[in-house]
């Protein structure tokens, strides 16, 4: 059975300060919502332990985090026929801010299946195998998952 789920207060919401995040938290409205789960801000938060950079010690807080979510193909960087660095291919989708859960849930779903590093899910096909849930981690069906990808290659 899993763990009680702890909600935030209204007094909690406001005083998060966004922590490593405090920029992309300031930037978002309170009505933002992650393109990928359609969480806002205060779904997103949740109570979790927390180490700060450079620490040993770790705490139990809030914690609400976001990524800069792009397809990782554009990472990539090849040579040319003259040894010269050719520039990295365009991605099948541009970079957009979306939660942690919804960003790492890419990284998840390309390990368990075995799928190629350089592949990313857009947030569209993110939002397909997923179930998102206030205050936690999101639930994966890695069925699903493997369809969508598989329409996505074939897609081009």
């Amino acid at each position: 059975m899993p763990a009680a789920v702890r909600i935030p207060t209204l007094d909690d919401y406001h005083a998060f300060d966004g922590a490593h995040c405090h920029r992309i938290w300031r930037r978002l409205s309170d009505t933002w919502r992650c393109p990928g789960c359609a969480r806002t801000k205060f779904e997103i938060l949740r109570w979790t332990r927390r180490r700060p950079p450079g620490s040993t010690e770790s705490f139990m807080g809030w914690l609400a985090a976001f990524h800069g979510h792009h397809d990782h193909a554009s990472d990539r960087f090849g040579l040319g026929p003259d040894g010269n660095f050719l520039a990295p291919a365009p991605g099948r989708f541009e970079e957009v801010i979306i939660c942690d859960h919804c960003n790492s849930t890419d990284g998840i779903v390309k390990r368990k299946l075995g799928l190629p590093q350089s592949w990313s899910f857009s947030v569209e096909e993110i939002a397909e195998f997923i179930t998102a849930r206030p205050h936690a981690g999101h639930v994966i069906d890695y069925d699903k998952a493997r369809i969508v990808y598989a329409r996505a290659r074939r897609a081009g």
